[in-house]
């Protein structure tokens, strides 16, 4: 397994990485794929991959993860409200370190409420120790259909068919202006022809 494989690794360069985040630490997670980082910053050691078991909790869905180039092999493996991550480097230079994402995780809201991500261990240790658990706030609202123009909320709904009332009745009122307008006008034309067939009446 890559796991065995990264250990024997990492025990022969004895290393030992600086630094390991998720970002973002905090914020919302909503009802669409919604992207978590992890960050390793291998310091002064050169970065040859590194192992690192996630436990979950609270209403949300693993979705999926994705690797980045430094990572040759890449492997997730899912359980329970756990995640394991193994990234394997070994296509780079001899003593070349690494400062930058080692993996992108995906999460879905099930429901409103919190959620809970810890770092429950990693090879090789981390000197700075493992990241505080992160919490994150659930929404049930998906921002990519609010993004793309999705139906519209119930207020937003009431003010356009408000403005396409009052379209409708301007377009009514001028209507029927156009309407007496011309009625006016074959009215007034009537009465001089009228006239006119008066006087040459009285004439002849």
């Amino acid at each position: 397994m890559a796991f065995i494989f990264l250990s024997q690794i990492t025990s022969n360069v004895s290393a030992n990485y600086s630094e390991l985040t998720l970002a973002p630490s905090s914020g919302t997670i909503t009802s669409s794929d919604t992207p978590i980082d992890i960050l390793v910053d291998s310091g002064s050691d050169e970065f040859v991959g590194v192992d690192i078991n996630i436990l979950f909790s609270g209403s949300i869905e693993y979705v999926r993860a994705d690797g980045v180039d430094r990572c040759s092999s890449f492997l997730v493996t899912e359980g329970t409200g756990t995640i394991n991550i193994e990234c394997l480097s070994i296509g780079h230079e001899v003593g070349e370190t690494y400062n930058g994402t080692v993996a992108t995780l995906y999460f879905r809201a099930t429901d409103s409420g919190t959620a809970v991500l810890s770092v429950t261990s990693t090879d090789p240790v981390i000197d700075s120790g493992l990241p505080v658990d992160s919490t994150y706030n659930l929404s049930m609202y998906s921002e990519s259909v609010i993004g793309t123009g999705g139906d519209l909320p119930e207020t937003g709904l009431l003010e356009s068919s408000g403005v396409n009332l009052i379209i409708g009745l301007l377009f009514l009122t001028l209507g029927l202006g156009n309407i007496y307008l011309s009625s006016k006008e074959v009215e007034l034309k009537e009465k001089n022809i009228n006239r006119i067939r008066r006087k040459l009446e009285n004439k002849l």
